[in-house]
């Protein structure tokens, strides 16, 4: 590095390339210089971050703390990353550095709040996005504040994931440094990600925005269900927008961010206009014509303006059709994922799809000719082509103290939610699982033993009625509940013990991982890559972010209807208002909404009450004691928090279905399948649920005037 290069750049500078201000930073001195609208700044280059490592002795001691490290040994990472974070902050910053960027800093304005972004030399590029390996702080305030600010960034090139990811693609640590890039921080109004092709079949028709209020931390780190709006790249006007739930919002908070939680008011309406989802796709499409390839771009809005704060070339496109998992393309079938729904609720990572697929090939059913698959993926979901759990009984007993919390954890810590996706942990991973599952059975009013002893004193009252009014049907019922009762327990224990093995199918892959030192990527891989993987074989690595992409695409959508006629689009469906969750038919067209909503008696009982619109089980938490649960679809993740509950009304599922046997268990009210509920009703909704006839009535909207 050339004394010619000074320590500070201005954002726009002809000579602001990656080699001086890193990749992040060389893609916004171009937007700039291209007459985009950027929020003002400059550049800390890497000629400063070199300089400080030369004088403080890190030259040497960081490659040295490197020496330690295993890529397959997560420890060691973690281990070295701590040992240089603390080498950093034991010097301060040199005095010609630190007053060239405090001059800089006071030249946007008194104190006025800044970004300051990371910028390393191999990130933002095509092929190498490095997207989310290295710090960025938000709302910082004061010379002090953003000196310290700028040392956290240039540490985080030693992050403990920054160093498995390079070394993971094979650069060697004197291939790499940073700069810094700070700018006036947008008060955003709201904020988002647009991709200018889809991110998940690669499709040049569209334009996809994600969008939620507030900054764009929220969306960015996918930590809430944002609004999507799909534009049309040739007209510029909007295809579909698709509400998110939009829960939570980044805010500025002093001198950092918070996560809060998104007014009433707010979530219920739409972030963006038709208007203004046109002019993103507009501004998008200009950047992919700069760039001359497609983009992903990081965009906010203040007082009207739309500012774009970072763009990067997509890296991660699915490959083509094999990377839409979608096997309804296939032709005019009729899919179900009738019992499949429940026990396979997630969209499954390649390599959970390829121990599925194992598993299927040692089972009659369900069967597969030349040309005819008996089963498939629809949006990485497990479908069939057809052209209970009594685990809330031992939290009860773990309460009580007849069991220990050791053997409750081996019972029964395999089973959850998402027990059959390898990706995800098991319940008995994380240490506060236990605690969780105690607080949830205690924080209501309901108590499960009474719930379930009032059922069983009606079930006997049942019985006694029965003998009095015909002794011989009674006994002939009895037989038939001794033979077909202890079929049920097996069944259910014989699934347990299934979902059991799956835990070995993750530990295998999470140990494959380790030895191959690609981590958490051998989820998205198939059986047999891996296994070529472990051989030497790194080719199906390529394939890994675009699998990613299309695995989180999918996982943003509801659950997919349990019926499915024809071929279906996943993201198409899910920005329809009207789409029914029961049923999807390709030549159909969806009925108009009507204030009645019928589905199949599940529990019988009437109850009046306020809606809770829950999309999946780690929402459950935000359930009030007495409201009526309604979601798509509910498995043996959701039974602690059915006691919490005054009626269950579901999208998906029958008379035989979970929701209907543990409602009936505890007395609650229940209709299910029907159809479109969590669509056509809101949070705050006030209904009355039928559990007999099977109808949950709109009493009053939410937000409106009784």
């Amino acid at each position: 590095m050339g004394a010619q290069v000074p320590l500070i750049m201005a954002l726009d500078d002809p000579g602001a390339v990656p080699v001086l201000v890193g990749g992040k930073g060389a893609s916004l001195a171009r937007l700039v210089r291209a007459g985009f609208r950027v929020p003002p700044g400059f550049h800390v280059t890497t000629r400063t971050y070199l300089d400080f490592a030369e004088r403080t002795g890190l030259r040497e001691a960081v490659p040295a703390a490197l020496s330690a490290v295993d890529p397959s040994d997560a420890a060691t990472l973690d281990a070295t990353a701590a040992r240089i974070g603390e080498l950093f902050a034991g010097h301060p910053l040199p005095a010609q550095a630190a007053a060239a960027i405090a001059g800089a800093y006071a030249s946007l304005g008194d104190a006025v709040p800044v970004a300051v972004r990371s910028s390393a030399t191999v990130e933002d590029l095509p092929g190498l996005s490095a997207a989310g390996q290295h710090d960025t702080y938000l709302n910082v305030r004061g010379e002090a504040a953003v000196l310290d600010a700028v040392r956290r960034c240039w540490a985080s090139l030693w992050s403990a994931r920054a160093i498995g990811y390079r070394a993971r693609r094979g650069l060697e640590p004197g291939d790499v440094s940073i700069a810094v890039v700070v700018q006036w921080l947008v008060p955003a109004e709201a904020a988002g990600v647009m991709f200018t092709t889809d991110p998940v079949d690669g499709a040049r028709d569209t334009v996809v925005v994600s969008a939620n209020w507030g900054l764009g931390e929220s969306v960015v780190a996918g930590d809430v269900t944002p609004d999507v709006a799909v534009v049309d790249r040739t007209s510029g006007t909007l295809v579909s927008y698709q509400a998110g739930s939009k829960e939570t919002m980044t805010v500025a908070d002093g001198t950092a961010t918070r996560a809060a939680g998104t007014p009433p008011g707010l979530r219920a309406a739409a972030v963006l206009s038709p208007g203004q989802a046109g002019e993103l796709a507009r501004v998008g499409l200009a950047i992919e014509k700069l760039y001359g390839e497609p983009m992903d771009v990081e965009w906010a809005l203040a007082a009207g303006e739309l500012y774009v704060v970072q763009a990067r070339p997509i890296t991660s496109l699915a490959a083509g059709p094999g990377e839409q998992w979608n096997d309804s393309l296939a032709g005019d079938y009729l899919w179900s994922n009738g019992n499949l729904g429940e026990a396979l609720p997630d969209v499954m990572t390649p390599a959970t799809w390829s121990f599925v697929e194992l598993l299927m090939s040692r089972m009659t059913f369900p069967p597969s000719l030349p040309g005819y698959r008996g089963y498939g993926r629809i949006g990485g979901r497990l479908y069939t082509n057809v052209s209970m759990s009594i685990s809330l009984e031992a939290l009860a007993r773990l309460a009580r103290g007849e069991i220990d919390r050791g053997t409750f954890a081996r019972q029964y810590g395999h089973r959850g939610p998402h027990e059959v996706e390898l990706s995800i942990p098991r319940p008995a991973e994380d240490p506060a699982w236990i605690d969780d599952q105690l607080a949830a059975l205690s924080d209501t009013a309901r108590d499960a033993d009474a719930l379930l002893a009032s059922t069983e004193a009606a079930r006997a009252a049942a019985w006694e009625r029965l003998e009095r009014q015909d002794p011989g049907k009674a006994a002939a019922a009895r037989k038939l509940v001794a033979r077909w009762a202890p079929l049920a327990r097996d069944r259910e224990a014989a699934r347990s013990e299934i979902v059991r093995s799956v835990w070995v199918a993750r530990t295998w892959v999470q140990r494959a991982g380790a030895l191959t030192g690609h981590g958490d990527d051998l989820f998205f891989l198939e059986l047999p890559e891996t296994f070529g993987l472990l051989g030497g074989d790194r080719a199906p690595l390529a394939a890994v972010p675009a699998r990613r992409v299309s695995y989180q695409a999918y996982r943003a959508l509801p659950p997919y209807p349990a019926l499915i006629r024809g071929r279906f689009d996943p993201i198409r469906w899910a920005a329809d208002p009207n789409r029914r969750s029961d049923y999807y038919d390709e030549r159909a067209q969806t009925t108009e909404p009507q204030d009645t909503i019928t589905g199949f008696p599940g529990a019988a009982g009437v109850v009046e009450g306020i809606a809770r619109i829950l999309r999946t089980a780690e929402d459950a938490g935000r359930l009030g004691d007495g409201e009526i649960l309604v979601t798509t679809v509910t498995n043996i993740g959701w039974t602690p928090v059915f006691p919490r509950a005054a009626a269950v009304v579901t999208d998906v599922g029958a008379p035989l279905s979970h929701a209907a046997i543990v409602a009936r268990e505890l007395g609650l009210p229940a209709v299910v399948g029907c159809g479109n509920a969590t669509v056509r009703l809101h949070t705050g909704d006030r209904v009355r649920v039928d559990g007999s006839r099977g109808t949950v009535e709109l009493l009053h909207r939410a937000g409106t005037k009784p």
